[in-house]
């Protein structure tokens, strides 16, 4: 189990927000320049941002279109403290906010920062790397999110908001050419049904560009962009019923990423004793030992894979009362399939085998009734449930060549080659309330927490192939067979706390407290015998 307290004392004022909008002229006279109002749902429901008691860094439609943004990854450049990292594929992504972030690379860990997208969160970081389809909005919460986020948002959440179906007609189409043969080519259409409000949105992205590296050992074009998405959302409007969005999504990505260039040689070679020179005797294959990072030329036995499908349903009802509350219902499915091998010594030699293959299901729902804004006291409380299923299947280790150098070829003979097959399961119950109390004309005070109660379980194996005359453990590519089942849970309460004063007229200050909850897992590769994955 893993919390994050973080205590914070800010400032808001018109001149220092980190917004991008566009500045419109709201006084021609004086030509003063105001920066313009900005919308956000940080706290779930629709506030001026300068009016949240939150870090927030929120981005617009127009940056997308005037700073060519099309990913969370390309974001990262606008966004102090948010680090996006594919490492050596889509599947291995970590994201950090404020440097708190997990390890992507092992599927047994949870992410510390929660990515939501039209309010359904994302069980893994890995789902996040599809293009942003028609977007109105991105918002980056720095620090925990507990209260009205849930789990696994300990280091903060990225809040992403799709456009909404509309009653007029609409149409947009965009095409991008660049070199190594890159074309882009995004598109929208909204088209209204009939005359009651309903309308259908669809969207879609197709990206393809040459390899950026060739590799001299296969011929192939290496580390190359390959990846198309999908997406709609219909509006069904039912008067007195309320309003009903269902969104369809499909995205897939067949790229050959992400293989290093080499910078430079250093050292006599790996922790084992086999440098270069010992494989370059024993397979007669010259090394080549002048590395240049830029010249865009890589050497590897074989070229990487990484194969990535995201897809989903969701269902969001909206029904405002005749006392102006407003019931949110979202139910969402989400499935990931992910396939992924590289080699794992980057050479030309056949040395180290390694890949991953990942598919998850999951199910979430979420129930939520917020009072009217604006009044002396508003609310929102709710309820959250979760359910995920996750299989994976990985192999890593020493190939026959390696097995035949490593101690005179008597410790692993035949090479040595782990193979662990896991199943996670993970259920997630939550309850969740906030309020704001405006005590005075310039100040509100605003309570919450969250209550979490969450099990997980995982059933797998460690099955180590080849010979092991010496019946040695040596975690994570061999050692005797074992057999997992095992289970865990824990339970947590997140609460938050802020007081802000608005000090004149675009200025807000604010001082808030609030806690994050991050449930432990279990360890996705070998460990030694005894120790507890």
């Amino acid at each position: 189990m893993r919390k994050i307290l973080t205590l914070a004392l800010i400032g808001s004022a018109g001149f220092s927000q980190m917004l991008f909008a566009q500045s419109e002229e709201i006084d021609s006279t004086e030509e003063a320049v105001a920066l313009e109002e900005v919308i956000v749902t940080a706290n779930r429901r629709e506030e001026n941002l300068q009016e949240v008691a939150i870090s927030v860094a929120a981005f617009t439609d127009e940056f997308f279109k005037d700073s060519g943004t099309t990913n969370l990854k390309q974001l990262e450049q606008y966004t102090p403290s948010l680090k996006i990292s594919p490492i050596t594929d889509s599947r291995s992504t970590s994201i950090r906010i404020r440097g708190i972030g997990s390890v992507g690379t092992n599927a047994g860990i949870d992410p510390s920062v929660g990515i939501f997208i039209d309010g359904v969160y994302q069980g893994r970081a890995g789902m996040s790397v599809a293009d942003l389809m028609d977007i109105q909005r991105v918002e980056v919460l720095r620090g925990p999110q507990g209260t009205l986020y849930g789990k696994n948002t300990a280091a903060g959440a990225l809040n992403i908001i799709s456009k909404a179906p509309s009653e007029l007609f609409e149409a947009e189409i965009e095409g991008v050419l660049g070199n190594y043969n890159a074309r882009e080519l995004r598109g929208m259409v909204n088209v209204p049904l009939g005359d009651n409000g309903h309308a259908t949105r669809l969207s879609g992205y197709y990206v393809e560009r040459d390899g950026l590296d060739t590799n001299t050992v296969t011929g192939a074009d290496v580390n190359d962009t390959s990846r198309y998405g999908l997406k709609s959302r219909t509006l069904f409007a039912m008067d007195n019923a309320g309003d009903l969005t269902i969104t369809l999504d499909y995205s897939q990505n067949d790229s050959t990423c992400c293989t290093p260039d080499v910078l430079d040689h250093v050292g006599d070679g790996s922790s084992l004793g086999l440098g270069p020179d010992v494989y370059e005797a024993a397979t007669g294959i010259p090394y080549d030992r002048d590395a240049d990072g830029f010249d865009r030329k890589i050497a590897t036995n074989v070229d990487s894979v990484n194969d990535v499908k995201v897809y989903g349903a969701a269902a969001e009802w909206v029904k405002e009362l005749d006392n102006e509350s407003v019931l949110t219902w979202i139910t969402a499915y989400r499935g990931y399939e992910s396939f992924s091998s590289w080699d794992g010594d980057f050479t030309q030699y056949d040395a180290v085998d390694y890949y991953t293959d990942v598919e998850l299901d999951q199910y979430s729902s979420e129930f939520r009734i917020a009072s009217p804004a604006g009044e002396k006291w508003d609310y929102q409380v709710g309820l959250f449930l979760y359910h995920s299923s996750m299989d994976t299947v990985s192999e890593n280790g020493f190939t026959e060549l390696t097995g035949s150098l490593f101690g005179g070829g008597f410790v692993f003979p035949e090479g040595t080659i782990n193979t662990d097959t896991n199943t996670h399961e993970t259920t997630s119950a939550a309850v969740f309330g906030q309020a704001n109390w405006s005590f005075a004309e310039d100040w509100k005070l605003t309570l919450g927490g969250r209550v979490t109660y969450e099990e997980k379980t995982r059933v797998g194996s460690q099955l180590a192939s080849g010979a092991n005359p010496l019946a040695i453990d040596a975690p994570p590519i061999a050692g005797p067979d074992t057999i997992s089942d095992d289970e865990r849970d824990a339970s947590d309460f997140s609460p938050t706390v802020s007081l802000s004063w608005f000090a004149r007229e675009g200025m807000m200050l604010y001082a808030s407290a609030s806690q994050g909850f991050k449930s432990g897992g279990f360890n996705q590769l070998r460990v030694a015998a005894g120790v507890d994955p």
